[in-house]
């Protein structure tokens, strides 16, 4: 595993001045954006790639390299929807994508394998925002895999006009102020296909060590901040071509199969019935307002079956969106597994 180089002690500079403060919104002015503008500048050059391309050549290059075994260790730092911190290490081995092992300690203890025999966990499952770091480490969605999801080339992230990004959404979902915001943004270094940054409504990722591997140049540290606030980071410790001892993939002592193991969606699935929620009145009457973030789990048949809490200003907005997600109907026709997805709902009191 190489370090990216070719960046010199700006890099150095700048991957500092990426780290979240405590005031998001600080961060974003004079940290994490300014950085991104100074890693554009020091590329310069010409322009040889659309956005959208530069997305395709960047999913395609990960893909490359992650499809070989690996095995990567990473240390990690959440702080969950109550508030409290979570800090550990996360293991994993990968010889196929029938076999691999994932074993998360500290905070979280938790052990999943996936063998000939089907898939295994012992422990509480990690949280959502965990999943989705280690996911943003590995893979970026195959556009190609679904005629459902448009990849565009759109407008500069605000703030960062240097960095291309390109706009990645499903066609029939249209913006809703109070849903959030149908789209996820995914920019890229002015010349190189380098993933930067990712943007989603009140979410905010930072692509900011990247090294490489096998040819490609991967993320070895994310960090997300929701709502202004830091949420979740993964530091990427180890990362090597794939070892040989298959006894990882050994079932442990207490381990329960998955019967119908949910994979994570970039964006939300079709939908038949979506009504927002009422603003809690309590919460309206006390000037309460924010956006209240969603790990939502769907069954083959479009049913909501899980819904788990990731962010949220207030417990009476919490509470209020997650009863009525609870009652929404998604299209499961085209569903080949339970699919987990973000919901964002937004609060304010002009609604």
């Amino acid at each position: 595993m190489q370090i990216l180089p070719f960046h010199g002690k700006g890099y150095q500079d700048c991957a500092k001045r990426w780290a979240f403060t405590k005031r998001y919104d600080r961060a974003m002015q004079r940290g994490v954006l300014s950085g991104i503008s100074i890693f554009a500048v020091l590329c310069g050059g010409v322009v040889a790639q659309t956005a959208s391309e530069k997305y395709q050549a960047v999913q395609q290059a990960w893909k490359a390299a992650y499809s070989k075994p690996w095995h990567r260790v990473s240390s990690y730092e959440l702080t969950a929807s109550d508030g409290k911190k979570l800090t550990g290490a996360v293991e994993e081995t990968y010889f196929s994508d029938t076999e691999r092992s994932l074993v998360v300690t500290g905070s979280v203890t938790y052990q999943e394998i996936r063998n000939a025999s089907g898939t295994f966990e012992r422990g509480a499952a990690p949280p959502f925002l965990l999943r989705l770091a280690l996911d943003s480490l590995t893979r970026l969605p195959d556009v190609s895999s679904d005629k459902d999801l448009s990849l565009t080339t759109g407008d500069s992230l605000k703030g960062a006009v240097e960095l291309q990004c390109a706009s990645l959404a499903r066609k029939d979902i249209k913006p809703n102020a109070k849903l959030g915001s149908p789209e996820i943004q995914y920019c890229f270094d002015h010349q190189d296909a380098v993933l930067r940054a990712v943007h989603q409504s009140v979410i905010f990722t930072v692509y900011n060590r990247t090294g490489k591997f096998r040819d490609a140049y991967v993320p070895l540290r994310v960090e997300t901040a929701i709502s202004n606030q830091p949420v979740v980071s993964v530091n990427v410790q180890k990362l090597e071509q794939g070892i040989g001892d298959k006894s990882l993939l050994d079932i442990p002592s207490g381990a329960q199969k998955i019967e119908d193991e949910a994979v994570v969606a970039p964006v939300e699935v079709k939908s038949s019935k979506k009504i927002p929620p009422e603003y809690p009145m309590m919460a309206r009457s006390s000037h309460i307002s924010g956006t209240v973030v969603l790990a939502v789990t769907i069954d083959r048949d479009g049913v909501v079956k899980a819904v788990e809490p990731v962010a949220s200003p207030n417990r009476l907005l919490t509470d209020a969106s997650t009863e009525v997600v609870k009652r929404w109907q998604y299209k499961g026709d085209g569903l080949s597994s339970r699919v987990r997805t973000l919901v964002i709902i937004n609060y304010s009191i002009g609604d």
